[in-house]
């Protein structure tokens, strides 16, 4: 298993302990190039 599932599990089953609502979800999202430089904080020619 890959260290950050193994953290992210961990980190849900403590929440999860303490009560709190633990939600997970996953979303594909097609980006354009730019898109993508601004979320990485990068120049689009990088990307």
């Amino acid at each position: 298993m890959p260290k950050w599932i193994a953290e992210f599990v961990e980190c849900a089953q403590e929440a999860a302990e303490r009560g709190e609502y633990v939600k997970v979800s996953f979303e594909r999202e097609m980006l354009t190039t730019s898109q993508a430089a601004a979320r990485l904080s990068l120049d689009k020619t990088t990307v």
